[in-house]
Order: C-alpha cells, then sequence, then structure tokens
C-alpha cells in the first residue's frame, strides 16, 4: 500500500510537472513562432512596397520622357524604341511583375504570358483596388518540365495618373523558408519536450525518496513498537487472571470494579495495537490472500459476533440479500472490514437503534460483477463538511458532541483494504437522518471449462 501510495503521488507530481513544463514550451513556441511571422510579413510588404515605389518613380521618369520626346518631334520609329514597361525575370532572388490597368480597366502593360501566367493573375487582381496601402496574396500554376509549380506572390497596388500599378513579388523561396524553420523550431521543442519529461519524472522519484523512507521508518517503528506493547499487555492480564481467583479479591466489590476497568482498558489498548499492525500490513504493501468465499456466510459470522456488543445497547442488526455471494478475496480482512464499520455503526447508533448490512450484486461485462455492500444506521449522521476527510488517517468527526472516543484509523484501515482488493468505498450522510457506507468490489465470474 506503501508502495502504491508513493508511486500514484510521483506519478500526478510527474504528471502536472511535465503538463506545466509542455504548456510553457507550447506557449513559447506559439509566441516565437508568432514573432517570427509577422517579422517576415513585415520584411516582405516593407521590400514589396520599396518596390512599388521604385516602380512608380520608374513608371514618371518613364512617362516624362515619352513627353520630352514627344516635343521634340521625334519620328514614330524612334517613339516606339521606348522601353515598354512589362513584367521582367530576374537573378536568384525569385520572379516579380509589375501590371498597369487603366481607368477603363484594360491591362495596359502586361508581362509575358508564359504557361498562361498572366492570365491567372490578371483574374485574381480583378477587383482588388484598396483605398490606402495594403496586401494580397495570390497563388498560380505553372508548367514546369511536364510538372505543375505552385508559385505564390505578394501584391501591392497604388492608383497613379496611368492607371492602377500592380506589383508582386515571389513567396515560394521565402514560404519554404518559413515552413523549414517553422519545422525545425517544432522538433526542436520536441526534443526539450521528451528530455524535459525524462528529468521531470527521474527528479520526481529522486525527491519523493526520503518520504518514502521516512514512511518506511514510520510503518516500521509503528510495527515495532505494537509488538513491545504486546508483551507489558499481556503480562498485565495474566497478572488480572492471577489476581482473579484469589479469595480475598473474588468477595471485595471494589476490587472487580477495579479489575473490571483494567480489563477493559487492556482490550482497548489491545485493540489500538491490532489497528496499527494491520494499518502498517496494509501500507507495506502486503498483498491479501485470495480465496473463494461466501461473503453473505462472512457477514452473518461477523454479526453474530458483534451481537454482544450490539446488545449491551438494545441494538437490532439486520442483513438483508438474499442468496449466496461468492467472491475471491481474502476473509481476514474482508471480516476485519466488516467489523470495522459494524462498529462505527454501533458506536455512533442510539439506543434501541436498528443497523442494516445490505449485499447487492451489480452486473458489468460478461463474466464480471460488482459485489456492493452497504452499511447502515440510523444515528445523527455526518455533517457535510466532514464527509471528504473520513477517510483519512486519525481523523475524527463530531468528537467534541459525543463522548464516543476514537483514534481515527479504522476508516482508513477499511479504505486500505477496499483499495487492496482495487474496489471503491464512499460514503452518504445527512444530519439527523444516519449513514450509509457503502463498499464495491469487483467480482470475476469463474467459467467452466
Amino acid at each position: 500500500m506503501q508502495r502504491i501510495v508513493i508511486k500514484k503521488t510521483g506519478r500526478r507530481i510527474a504528471v502536472r510537472v511535465v503538463f506545466m513544463y509542455c504548456t510553457f514550451l507550447l506557449l513559447f513556441s506559439s509566441i516565437a513562432i508568432f514573432i517570427l511571422w509577422k517579422t517576415v510579413q513585415l520584411q516582405n510588404e516593407r521590400s514589396l512596397y520599396e518596390l512599388l515605389d521604385q516602380e512608380i518613380m520608374s513608371m514618371n521618369q518613364e512617362a516624362k520622357n515619352r513627353a520630352q520626346m514627344i516635343e521634340h518631334e521625334q519620328d514614330e520609329e524612334d517613339h516606339q524604341n521606348v522601353p515598354k514597361f512589362s513584367g521582367r525575370e530576374f537573378g536568384r532572388s525569385g520572379l516579380w511583375f509589375r501590371l498597369l490597368r487603366d481607368e477603363r480597366g484594360k491591362w495596359a502593360l502586361p508581362f509575358e504570358r508564359v504557361n498562361n501566367l498572366s492570365v491567372q493573375v490578371e483574374k485574381q487582381l480583378n477587383g482588388f483596388k484598396p483605398q490606402k496601402r495594403q496586401t494580397m496574396k495570390l497563388s498560380v500554376s505553372i508548367n514546369v518540365e511536364n510538372s505543375m509549380k505552385s508559385l505564390s506572390f505578394l501584391v501591392a497596388a497604388e492608383h497613379t495618373s496611368q492607371g492602377w500599378l500592380y506589383v508582386g513579388n515571389e513567396l515560394s523561396a521565402s514560404d519554404k523558408l518559413w515552413w523549414t524553420t517553422i519545422w525545425w523550431l517544432l522538433g526542436v521543442i520536441g526534443i526539450f519536450a521528451v528530455i524535459g519529461s525524462l528529468l521531470a519524472w527521474l527528479v520526481t522519484g529522486r525527491s519523493l525518496r526520503p518520504v518514502a523512507d521516512a514512511m518506511k521508518r514510520q510503518a516500521q517503528f509503528v510495527t515495532n513498537a505494537s509488538h513491545e506493547f504486546r508483551t507489558p499487555l499481556s503480562i498485565i492480564r495474566t497478572s488480572l487472571d492471577c489476581l482473579g481467583v484469589e479469595e480475598e479479591v473474588s468477595r471485595s466489590s471494589i476490587a472487580q470494579y477495579w479489575m473490571k476497568n483494567v480489563y477493559d482498558e487492556v482490550d482497548r489498548m489491545s485493540g489500538i495495537i491490532d489497528r496499527l499492525l494491520s494499518m502498517a500490513r496494509m501500507e507495506s504493501g502486503a498483498k491479501p490472500i485470495v480465496e473463494r468465499m461466501d461473503a453473505a456466510q462472512r457477514v452473518a459470522q461477523v454479526i453474530q459476533r458483534m451481537k454482544l456488543q450490539a446488545d449491551s445497547r438494545q441494538l437490532t442488526i439486520e442483513q438483508f440479500g438474499e442468496g449466496s455471494f461468492l467472491w475471491d478475496g481474502d476473509p481476514v480482512l474482508f471480516e476485519q472490514l466488516l467489523s470495522i464499520f459494524l462498529e462505527n455503526a454501533i458506536k455512533y447508533a442510539p439506543d434501541r437503534g436498528t443497523i442494516s448490512v445490505t449485499l447487492l450484486r451489480k452486473p458489468l461485462l460478461r463474466n464480471r460483477s460488482i459485489l456492493r455492500m452497504e452499511i447502515m444506521n440510523d444515528g445523527d449522521g455526518v455533517a457535510k463538511e466532514h464527509l471528504p476527510y473520513l477517510f483519512e488517517r486519525f481523523y475524527v468527526a463530531d468528537e467534541s458532541r459525543t463522548n464516543r472516543k476514537g483514534l481515527g484509523i479504522g476508516l482508513s484501515i477499511a479504505q486500505a483494504i477496499v483499495q487492496a482488493h482495487d474496489g471503491l468505498i464512499g460514503v452518504s450522510s445527512e444530519q439527523g437522518k444516519g449513514a450509509m457506507f457503502w463498499v464495491e468490489l469487483p467480482v470475476l465470474t469463474r467459467q467452466s471449462k
């Protein structure tokens, strides 16, 4: 049980640390990717606007040269030799284009109609007449060596005296570099996430070792102390037995009264020691001895043993559930579990009250079912604020309102017994209407071969 608790605690801590670490990495990578994307976008827009300004200046200069040539009455042949405004392809920096659309909507200066490129560009630019400087992204497809290649352009437009001037700059190389950078960044983040997760598991395991050692020493101390207490208690009981046979003691009512008090305290101390030993044994990780047994028969035996204690307060213990309830588990632990519930039910039940023990079978899958046991009394019940803590070690609810004292060990042992059998345990209560403790234990139906 102790190892299971340490492992579960370590697993929960490690999962939370890994979750926080991965969340931080995800947040950091998202911010880094956004900043990188925004930087690349602004750089592309800045380069495109610079190119647009250059083309506007070039176009204005060309218009000025044409006007000067017309003023000097140059012939038509010289007039036709003036360089035309058209698209270009240059160097390794990629492909770019410039288009001029007059006020009538006619493309005055289309660039070379290679691979139907200008048709695709002009079609996507229809209607793009921004009131202020802004960009748009368009994609085209060209045939390169009998295979289609996709190109993307970032386009800016500005209205001039001759019409709308569109300038586009290819982004394919930039997009490829961008995605390559993203994949590399994600890969590095993934590697850091894996390394960080492994380190979190290792550090968590190392940090919990002192806790595990302390719990182990505590369990060992409880075991040793309990065994040490057993010897003097046995001597006290033996001494009381010897005194009881003395004639003077047997005739003295006062002596008999005090001997009964000592017997009661010895029994109480023996019960506490037994509980402490059970708690230490469950925390040591000892596995229960699994045997096929009839749970209904075991319940009847425990009720019979508790009958004397119930009769002293005129309590009635009733058992519900017809037939046999076969279950594979530890018979000793099962009886101890029911004894803990019945002792609590008797302790907090009103005089002449009723306690009920109900067995139910809940079917699950084909060969599995659940054995449910409910223990209920008609006492004052438990306040809602105490319910979440009832199964914590050494927690005692409502001790200030009652004369019934306890150490708060029993229910924690009951929870450990149920968890050792992979079961569930719980409580429901309403003040003034009693309390009901319930247990659900898995049952594996044996099939005939």
